[in-house]
C-alpha cells in the first residue's frame, strides 16, 4: 500500500507494477488551544515590524529532515535583510543532541531564528505562520504538511517525495527545483514576492483529498472491491 505517488512509484521499481495500490494518508484537522494568546505574544515578539513574515519548521531536528538547509537559508535571507522570521518547533531524538547543536552553532541570527523545543500545540504556531517550511531529504509524504493544509498554511518544500505529490505551485504551496541552498532559497523569496494568501482554497483542497474521513471512505472502497 502506498501513501503517496513517490512512495508507489518506488514499490513498483523494487516489487513490480502488480503492487499498484494507493492511498494517501489523512490527517485529522488542528484545532488551537488555551496557549494561543501565549504563542501570539512569542510569535509578535519576533517581527520586526508589522510586515515581517513569519515562517515556522514543525518536526525532528535531524539529518533526514536536513534541518541545517533551513538554517543556512534564512541566514541567507536574513544577510540580504529580507523582512522573515523563523519558528523552529521540534526537537533532537538523539541523545547526545550533535545535530541540533550543530544547527545552532551556525545560526548567524537568533533573534529572528528561534528554536521552541517540542510542543504539542502546534496548532497555535501555524495559526500565526505565512508558510510551514519543510527541508526533508525524504518524506513518504509528510503529514505536518497535511495538517499546515487543514489550517489553510501553505508549505514550502524540498522535492523530498510525498511533498512534491501534494502541493499545488501557488495554490497550496511550492517545491523547489533540487535540495540545495540556492534552490530553496529560490522559492522562499519566490513566496515572499508572490504570497499564497488565500487560505480557503488550501482548505477546499485538504477538505477534498486529506482528512481522514477522504482516507477512510478509500480503504473502505478498497475493502468492497476485495470482498466481491
Amino acid at each position: 500500500m502506498a501513501i503517496s505517488d513517490t512512495v508507489l512509484t518506488t514499490i513498483k521499481n523494487v516489487y513490480g507494477n502488480r503492487y499498484n495500490i494507493l492511498i494517501y494518508n489523512g490527517s485529522s484537522k488542528l484545532s488551537t488551544t488555551p496557549f494561543l494568546i501565549d504563542v501570539k505574544n512569542f510569535m509578535k515578539s519576533l517581527k520586526k515590524n508589522a510586515n515581517t513574515l513569519l515562517f515556522v519548521s514543525i518536526g525532528r531536528i535531524s539529518p533526514e529532515k536536513n534541518t541545517l538547509l533551513l538554517i543556512e537559508t534564512f541566514n541567507k535571507l536574513l544577510t540580504l535583510n529580507y523582512n522573515v522570521a523563523l519558528c523552529i518547533v521540534g526537537y533532537d531524538s538523539n541523545k547526545d543532541q550533535t545535530y541540533i547543536s550543530k544547527c545552532k552553532d551556525i545560526n548567524k541570527f537568533p533573534n529572528s531564528i528561534k528554536f521552541v523545543g517540542r510542543k504539542e500545540n502546534i496548532a497555535d504556531y501555524l495559526y500565526f505562520a505565512d508558510a510551514n517550511c519543510m527541508t526533508s531529504n525524504y518524506e513518504g509524504l509528510g503529514i505536518t504538511a497535511l495538517e499546515s493544509f487543514s489550517m489553510g498554511i501553505p508549505v514550502l518544500s524540498t522535492p523530498s517525495g510525498g511533498p512534491s505529490d501534494i502541493i499545488i505551485s501557488g495554490i497550496n504551496g511550492f517545491v523547489s527545483k533540487d535540495i540545495s541552498l540556492d534552490s530553496y532559497f529560490d522559492i522562499i523569496t519566490n513566496f515572499i514576492t508572490n504570497p499564497i494568501i488565500n487560505k480557503d482554497a488550501i482548505i477546499d483542497i485538504y477538505k477534498e483529498k486529506y482528512t481522514m474521513k477522504a482516507c477512510a471512505q478509500q480503504y473502505l472502497l478498497l475493502y468492497r472491491r476485495r470482498i466481491k
